[in-house]
Formats: C-alpha cells, structure tokens, sequence
C-alpha cells in the first residue's frame, strides 16, 4: 500500500507525545513489510523540509495552526494513493470533505474536557462547542481508536456510526526483571509524562500533602517529563504552600534506560489525567513491574485492571491518597498486582499492534464513507 498519513507533528518535534510514538513505530514496521509511508507533519524550528526515518518519508509543512491548509495542497500534488489517514489530535486535516482516496481517521482520544485546560477560557468554550461539528465528516469513516472508552466516547458523544477498530497499544518489550518485592523499593510514586495541565499533577501534589502520617510520610513523588517553566513554578509553589517541596522531585527528560530504572524501582506510578486513549505511562509503569493507581477517567478505565492490575479512584486528592495508602498497606496483594500488571504488558507487542492497523487499513482502502 501507499499510505499518506497526516499528523500535526513526527517523532523529531520537540513536543511529541505517546501519539507520535506509536504512530512511528507503526510508520517502520509497516515499511519493513514491503508499505511506502509518507508522514505529512508540521515543521518546526531546526527541522528539515523533508527527510527519511527509518524508511518513512517526512515531510514537514506549516505551524500548528497552518499544517492543515499546507496538507490539502500536499494531497492535490500526489498520486498513486492507496489510503489517507487523518490523525486527529484536537483539530482535524479534513480529509473527507476533499479526498477522492480512501480516508481513515485515527483519534485516539476526544479533545472535550482537555479544552478546559489546555486552551484560554474564550478558546475553550469555543472549542468545546464546536469538537462535534468539525468531526462531523468522519462519522461514517473508518477510525481507529485505542481503547473501549474512546470508541464508546466516538459513537455516545459524536454520533460516528461507521466502522471503529480498536487497535492494541504497542510498547517497546525488553527483558525487564520481575517485580521487586514492596519492601525493596525506593520511597517514590512516579508521574510519567509531558506536564501539562490536563494531567492535573497538581492534584497530585496535594494527594501527596495528606500522606502525612509514618510510613507513607516518606514518600517522594517524581515528576518524570517535560513541560513549560510556568508550569514547574506554578507546581513548584503549590509544593511550597503545601509543605513538600522536599518531597517532591524533577528529573525531567531522562534516558530511556534511566526510566525504566526509576519505574521499576518506585512503588507505584499514579495517573490523574482528564482523559487518556489509553494511557501509554501506565503500560511503561506495568512492564517494568509496577502496578499504577489513576482516576477512573475514560483511558485510563482501560489501561488500569481495577483491583487486577492496578487500582482506580474517584477524581480527587483525598481519593488517590487513599487509593495509594490501600495499594501499599498489604504486601501480598501488592505483588500479585505487580506481578498481573507485568503479564498484562508483556503482551502489549509491535507486531500485534501493526498487523491489526495493517489490515485495518487495507480493508478500508476499498471505500471510505462521508457524512
């Protein structure tokens, strides 16, 4: 197949997600099995017109807000086209309304609540309102999507009817050693990830504020990721108002190996996003033999095994303090949590992940439905 897939940014831009590295990983196992790939993305500061990745064509047109009209005059000047994706992070390319190719649309989760967040009040409201309507032409289109919640989200709340395929997420295996027993491991609770407001981290700071009585008044949290400055001083002073600026901690970036030495060695990795696809830092967390505790939010409703391999809580600080308290309170427990969690991610392999896009989108290459 010939496959033009469109995404605001590619695996290089300096603010990639767990979306781009999924997409890329995808993007060279379908080029080893004999596909061309051509990843149309927006450019950005030191980046290079166009380039090849590990046998994917990049090319890189327009900003963030500008990337969309860029595309459409990229789709006019190519041909031989098997089938368009349109990746959907927030906005959309469109496709449908022009495509005379095959569409297929990949939305691994709805913006909603994230506007709220993410996005100045006026835009927010804006934005919110208006997430239905211009996801309007993708109703009847063939979507993938990345867990039960978001395809229940599609059809209950913008009434797509066409075709959804849960596609199974896809993390790097290695040969991680089992669980540490609870009693061997570091005083620390992990937060994964890019640190924005959607994440709500300071929710978990304040959590972290009511573990106060002994043993769980020697926990540390690590904020694992990047973010904005004014993000980390704004986190920074909530910890100082709340008394536990010395238990909190920023390694930032760190090296792949470095991470996955810090996820094995905490006791628990906790999640208090707005909503998730999935929830790809619980995966990482659960591989490397430790179980996560998150609010029981859409994503993360499927990425964490309530009570299986992991825990769920309401949507507050004194809920996921409990939560935490209730993960390290009996040893046993926690190591057959460990334990299924790692299980559970062993299975979570590359060549699941691709196949099933593989022939997703070569059944929809024979049609697409518009609105």
């Amino acid at each position: 197949m010939n496959i033009l897939w469109m995404n605001w940014r590619d695996i290089k831009h300096p603010r990639k997600g767990g979306a781009e590295v999924l997409t890329f990983g995808i993007f060279k196992r379908l080029v080893d099995r004999g596909h061309r790939v051509t990843w149309f993305t927006g450019a950005f500061p030191g980046g290079a017109d166009s380039e090849v990745i590990d046998g994917v064509n990049v090319v890189r047109r327009g900003t963030a807000l500008t990337v969309r009209a860029h595309a459409y005059g990229y789709y006019r000047e190519t041909n031989d086209l098997d089938v368009v994706v349109d990746e959907v992070n927030t906005l959309p390319f469109m496709t449908p309304v022009y495509s005379h190719t095959p569409v297929v649309a990949c939305i691994h989760q709805l913006a909603r609540e994230i506007w709220h967040y993410e996005a100045a009040p006026g835009i927010a409201h804006v934005g919110y309102a208006l997430e239905p309507w211009y996801l309007r032409p993708y109703r009847r289109v063939p979507t993938l999507t990345l867990s039960a919640s978001s395809e229940s989200s599609l059809r209950r709340e913008m009434g797509f009817t066409g075709r959804i395929g849960i596609m199974p997420l896809a993390i790097d295996q290695y040969p991680a050693q089992s669980p540490l027993p609870l009693h061997q491991r570091d005083d620390t609770i992990v937060s994964l990830g890019r640190v924005t407001r959607s994440k709500r981290l300071d929710q978990q700071i304040e959590a972290l504020a009511l573990l106060r009585t002994p043993p769980y008044d020697r926990l540390r949290l690590q904020i694992i990721g990047g973010g904005t400055d004014e993000m980390r001083k704004s986190l920074r002073a909530l910890a100082q108002r709340l008394g536990v600026q010395d238990r909190v901690e920023w390694p930032g970036f760190v090296s792949e190996t470095e991470k996955r030495r810090l996820l094995a060695a905490a006791k628990l990795l906790v999640m208090t996003s707005v909503r998730e696809g999935w929830g790809l830092a619980v995966s990482e967390a659960n591989l490397a033999g430790t179980p996560a505790v998150g609010y029981r939010v859409l994503g993360l409703k499927d990425s964490i095994k309530d009570g299986l391999t992991g825990l769920l809580t309401e949507e507050s600080p004194s809920a996921l303090a409990q939560g935490i308290q209730q993960m390290l309170d009996d040893e046993a427990r926690y190591a057959r949590i460990a334990q299924a969690a790692q299980d559970d991610a062993r299975g979570l392999t590359w060549e699941s992940t691709t196949s099933f896009v593989e022939r997703f989108l070569r059944d929809s290459a024979g049609g697409s439905g518009h609105d």
